[in-house]
């Protein structure tokens, strides 16, 4: 290090982390209810009928189901290798594009 005259301030720099099938997999619960709670990173929309079941979604997506849930707390993955979508029943199946 060297001495500046000038005030050095530290800073919290965020990295931005390319999603991975792993990560969305990995991290689809918190994604899920960090939409919920309204986080400005992440949305959500309504898809399909009040009634449709969140592991067939792979028409509505347009992607292929890589997470099946076993659980009705659980997060669906969906995902092409390059775009992610995580399917949850919050009174109705949602999905959230990551």
């Amino acid at each position: 290090m060297f001495d500046s005259p000038f005030p050095v301030r530290e800073t919290n720099i965020k990295t931005h982390i390319k999603m991975t099938t792993e990560n969305a997999i990995a991290s689809r619960n918190k994604i899920a209810r960090a939409a919920l709670n309204a986080d400005p990173r992440y949305s959500f929309r309504p898809i399909g009928e009040m009634d449709d079941d969140v592991n067939d979604m792979e028409e509505l997506t347009g992607l292929r189901l890589v997470h099946r849930i076993t659980q009705t707390c659980d997060v669906a993955v969906y995902s092409d290798g390059s775009r992610h979508m995580l399917v949850c029943d919050a009174n109705g199946p949602i999905s959230i594009a990551l």
